[in-house]
């Protein structure tokens, strides 16, 4: 009895290395399956404040697959700024959701962004290209000249996510209790006095 046991130790030893590395691993397979912000920048131009932002898009093997089976997808960038009040909830500013619709051509073998905002149509030869494409947003308006007042401070945030109600019906459910499909960036915040 006692020597079972003794060898049920080692072997249980013996995995241990290995069940980490495992662990590691399918964390980092999970981890490259993400949206992430790669670059920004706040700039005032003829007293407009403007962000650029750059967001790198990885999608999940699951997505992949789904979007080269015909499956569009819905990326979406949530923009909102708030100005801040000392006693009273801050007082929200703008808020925007730009909206890209991801299609797969069989035929051409093109991608396709439709930019569900303006109704613009954009080809790419390859999913990557169609992804960094969507990725650089120049441009965005935080602030107009005359929203802001003198020691007026700003909040700033900035996420992204793959819209799971823009998918088919039939695909949802499955989207909703699986982790390739629940694809967002972080919560992005900047704090500014213009």
């Amino acid at each position: 009895m006692v020597s079972t046991m003794h060898c049920y130790k080692k072997t249980e030893r013996r995995l241990l290395p290995l069940l980490l590395l495992l662990l590691l691993v399918s964390s980092s397979l999970l981890q490259a399956a993400e949206f992430q912000l790669r670059d920004s920048a706040i700039r005032e131009v003829a007293g407009r404040w403007l962000l650029d932002a750059t967001i790198d898009y990885h999608l999940s093997e699951t997505a992949r697959e789904a979007l080269s089976s015909g499956v569009p997808i819905t990326l979406q960038l949530d923009l909102t700024v708030e100005r801040q009040r000392r006693y009273w909830f801050n007082q929200r500013i703008r808020d925007v959701a730009l909206r890209w619709q991801l299609r797969h051509h069989p035929l051409s073998g093109q991608y396709l962004i439709r930019n569900l905002n303006s109704g613009n149509l954009s080809t790419y030869p390859t999913l990557d290209s169609a992804l960094e494409a969507i990725g650089h947003q120049r441009d965005l308006l935080l602030l107009q000249p005359d929203e802001r007042g003198s020691g007026d401070r700003f909040e700033v945030e900035l996420q992204s996510w793959l819209d799971i109600e823009a998918l088919p019906a039939p695909l949802r459910p499955i989207a909703y209790v699986t982790a390739a499909w629940r694809l967002n960036s972080e919560r992005y915040q900047w704090r500014i006095k213009p």
